[in-house]
This record gives C-alpha cells, structure tokens and sequence, in this order.
C-alpha cells in the first residue's frame, strides 16, 4: 500500500479515501514525514475537503511515535534487533567492522515536520478538531514547544473541552511551556472544574519556571470559591521556593474552614519555605486540628518528607496517643519513614503493639523496624 500511494500525486489520495481508512493510513505512515507534509499543504490549499487534512496529519503523527518507537503501524513486521541489521542480514568477522547500521531520524526533526500542521488545526473551526490537534500536540511534549503561543491562546475558546485539551497538552510540555504560564493562570479561576484543575495542573508541571505567575496566584488564596484557594495553594506548591513572597497568605489558609484548603496550604508550606525549619512548626499545628482526617494527611506529608521533617517528631510521637486509629497508623508510619532519626520515638511506637487495633499494631511493627534500620 506504502509504495502504490507513493506514486500517487496528493490530489489522487481522494480516490483511495472511500471504505479504505485502515488500509490508507497505515500506507501514509509508511510513506513517512516528508511526503505526509507535502501531501498535507497539497490537500489543504487545493481542496475543500478539511477532513482529509485531518487524517494527513494524522498519519503525520503516527509516522513520528512510529519513528520514537511509542507505536506500530497494524500489519507491521517485527523491529530488528538493536544493532540496527535485519537478523538475516548481521555481518559479522571483518565485514562488520566496515559497517555501520543506519541512523534514526531525529525525533525533533519528525516533529518539525508534524507540528506546524497541528498548530494550524488549532485554528480549524470545529470544535473536535481543535481538541484533537491540541492532544496530538501534547503527545509530541516538549518538541511541540513551537504550538506553545498557539495553545495559550486557546485558553479563550469558548468551549470549556478545548480549554480543558489546551491545558493537558501544555502540562505535558513541562518546563518548555513557561510561556504559557500567564494563560494558565487565568484558568484557575475558570468557571468548570475540569478547566480549573487542568490549568493547575498544567503550571504545577512547569514548576519554578512559572514563578512570573506568583502574582496572579497569591490573591486567589482568598478567592470566595474554596476549590479556586486550594488549586492556587497547589501552584504555588509546584512552584517552590520562588513563591517564598506567599508565604504569609499560605500560613492564613491554615486555619481556612474547608478541610482540604488547610491540607493544600500545609504542603505548599513545606515546598516554598527555603528551610523546612521555617516551614515545620506551621505544618505540624494541624496535627491537633479538629477534623481527623486532616491529622492523619498531615502525618503523612512529614512522612513522605522524612528525616528532612525530623524537628516533627516530638508532635509526631504525641499524635500516637490520638483518639482516631487512622490517625494513629498514619503518624507510626510517619516516624518509621523518618528512619533511625526518630529512634526517641521507638517507646512511644512499641507501645502501639498493644493497641486494640489490629492495623495499628502491623503498622507499629513496621515502623519499629524501620526506624532500627533492620
């Protein structure tokens, strides 16, 4: 199929369309980038027909995640072995050294090639083409970085799924999509829960390279809507020690009445303050707070920072004794992830094996160990 389509001008790609689509876009994935690219600029000047650029594109695509080994085309024979040879065709002796295997395209230089076809379709008036394209570009990551001034503006579109596919494609460019940071930002806000979490999401994955957006982030930690303060509280987590200048309205979300905001405001704390020092004794307060379960998360966030968290035990060690067995489990396993730092504690978790619950007792036993270094 790869060779007969090759022969083909792109115009005559429309007659191969009709009950053919597997067998087409396996062959147009064969044929490879360079000839997908110019098919695809053929097809959209001369043509009406938009959708077939779509599924140019498409084949694009999958032409270059064939090239990066993330996919094979159906009917594909198997990949040769490393050396680059056919498993028939392998020199070996003296031959061998004369030879060298063929080079692999570069995957950057595939995605010069299927990126700007993308960014075009970002502009298509359909609303699943946008979507599409936007997903496609996120799956290439950071060598799409190109799309980046593109994917921003389509945080605007008027429809919450595009800006919601906008999002994920740039989280998925981590660092490169700082540019994007600004854009992000302002979905924080954005009135449909998926966008708002997207968009966080998206500038947690940029991190420090976002620090421009501290600005916009810090006043939402008093928005009226507590979801909006927690994702913001979440950023500038993501965003670490550059967002220091928050600190203050971080350390107000601690006594904030929803739950989760307290949790979310607790764990930025421990990223933006320089020194766990200045961070600790502002996190381990809610380990007295009056809703258990934000005791035992709080637990767990010392747990999971281990002995950087060691100034904690004393609290740690004290939340043993707490009324709730899930707290109790979450602060054993804290100091046992705290290791031979939290060997004070080891009478206070021996005293867990005598617990009434069972649970609380394995975890008292596996924290013991832990912290002995057994």
């Amino acid at each position: 199929m790869g060779d007969l389509l090759a022969s083909c001008p792109p115009a005559a790609l429309l007659i191969w369309w009709t009950g053919q689509y597997n067998s087409v876009l396996v062959g147009l994935v064969e044929l490879g980038p360079p000839y997908l690219a110019s098919a695809t600029e053929t097809i959209w000047e001369q043509h009406e027909m938009k959708w077939l650029t779509c599924i140019l594109v498409m084949a694009l695509l999958s032409s270059v995640l064939v090239g990066r080994g993330m996919g094979v085309p159906p009917n594909s024979p198997a990949p040769p072995p490393a050396s680059g040879y056919p498993a028939e065709t392998i020199p070996v002796g003296p031959a061998a050294q004369l030879q060298s295997p063929p080079a692999a395209e570069s995957p950057g230089t595939a995605a010069n090639v299927v990126v700007p076809e993308l960014i075009r379709l970002l502009a298509d008036p359909r609303g699943e083409v946008r979507a599409w394209a936007a997903d496609s570009l996120g799956k290439l990551g950071p060598d799409a970085k190109a799309a980046v001034p593109a994917l921003s503006g389509l945080a605007r579109d008027g429809q919450p799924a595009i800006r919601q596919a906008a999002a994920d494609a740039l989280a998925r460019m981590g660092p490169a999509a700082e540019k994007a940071a600004p854009a992000l930002a302002a979905l924080v806000r954005d009135p449909t829960w998926a966008v708002r979490h997207a968009a966080a999401a998206a500038l947690i994955e940029i991190g420090p390279a976002a620090k421009a957006v501290v600005s916009q982030m810090t006043p939402l930690l008093a928005d009226s809507c507590w979801d909006v303060r927690r994702l913001a509280a979440g950023v500038l987590g993501g965003i670490g020690v550059p967002a220091q200048a928050a600190i203050p309205a971080l350390s107000k979300l601690l006594a904030d009445e929803e739950p989760v905001v307290r949790v979310a405001a607790a764990a930025a704390l421990t990223t933006v303050c320089p020194k766990q020092d200045t961070a600790m004794p502002l996190v381990e307060k809610l380990l007295r707070d009056a809703h258990p379960g934000v005791r035992a998360l709080i637990a767990e966030l010392l747990g999971r920072l281990g002995p950087a968290a060691k100034q904690s035990i004393p609290a740690l060690t004290e939340t043993l004794g707490d009324c709730n067995y899930r707290v109790r489990i979450a602060a054993a396993r804290a100091l046992g992830q705290m290791g031979p730092a939290a060997s004070g504690a080891s009478p206070a978790v021996a005293a867990l094996l005598h617990d009434g619950v069972a649970d609380v007792r394995i975890e008292a036993l596996a924290a013991i160990v832990e912290i002995k270094g057994m």
